[in-house]
């Protein structure tokens, strides 16, 4: 990621975020982070959760923490189950990541409801961007989604929201679901110094250049600290690893 790319505005505000996503621990607080999130992204609307996810599709959401989505629509997407219906959120669940909606309307195409667009159009949920994170270990299916009536969301807002969403994915994951899990988050010594390059956005080649051992010796190790804290990528890892005191 080149971060020379961001306002420093917007890189000190993102930090601050981070920042305050580890201590986050309330359903209050996630909202201030959805809401500070919201206007980093410059949206209207924001709202996340988090569902039941099975063979690349979302069956059930469980958990919804709502910003300030308009409470009618949230009924009627609910009533009538309309994720089923939803190219966002079958794009979130078969890929994860983050995503412009006017790509993902593009990329489904005719698969998409216009009645389904028109509906949430009357709501003024027109244009967006949306991350989420899927977890084939519990099932589970987490979504962040900040929308609005006008097409004003780029490449820059999505990059924003590509950084964010491992963090506050772990607040809204610590408030939805409770509590973190009971897993085994054992890390060997070079595990420990290997994660603390990563977190500094060192590739692997870089670390392998740093700590004098192979390229492959530092994707092996990378992969399994991946693992063992059931991350979905780097970033996630990463994210995990300042929750749990293993970063700072």
């Amino acid at each position: 990621m080149d971060y020379n790319r961001f306002a420093k505005q917007d890189l000190v505000a993102m930090l601050e975020i981070i920042q305050s996503s580890v201590a986050c621990d309330t359903e209050d607080g996630v909202k201030g982070l959805m809401d500070r999130t919201r206007c980093l992204v410059s949206a209207d609307y924001s709202v996340s959760g988090f569902g039941d996810w099975h063979n690349g599709c979302l069956s059930l959401i469980k958990n919804v923490i709502n910003l300030n989505y308009p409470v009618e629509w949230m009924k009627i997407y609910n009533q009538l189950k309309l994720y089923e219906k939803d190219p966002i959120i079958w794009r979130q669940a078969a890929e994860g990541g983050v995503h412009l909606w006017t790509e993902t309307y593009r990329l489904f195409g005719e698969k998409t409801s216009k009645d389904f667009i028109v509906r949430a159009s009357d709501f003024g949920i027109k244009h967006g961007v949306s991350g989420g994170i899927t977890s084939a270990t519990d099932g589970t299916m987490s979504i962040m989604t900040f929308s609005g009536p006008k097409k004003r969301f780029t490449q820059y807002h999505r990059a924003i929201l590509s950084i964010l969403l491992p963090h506050v994915n772990q607040a809204l994951t610590r408030v939805c679901m409770s509590a973190v899990r009971e897993r085994n988050f054992r890390l060997t010594a070079k595990e420990r110094e290997i994660l603390k390059w990563m977190k500094d956005g060192k590739t692997n080649w870089e670390i392998s250049s740093i700590l004098n051992i192979s390229e492959r010796t530092a994707k092996f190790h990378a992969h399994n600290i991946e693992h063992k804290l059931n991350a979905v990528n780097r970033p996630h890892a990463v994210a995990i690893a300042y929750e749990l005191g293993f970063v700072h």
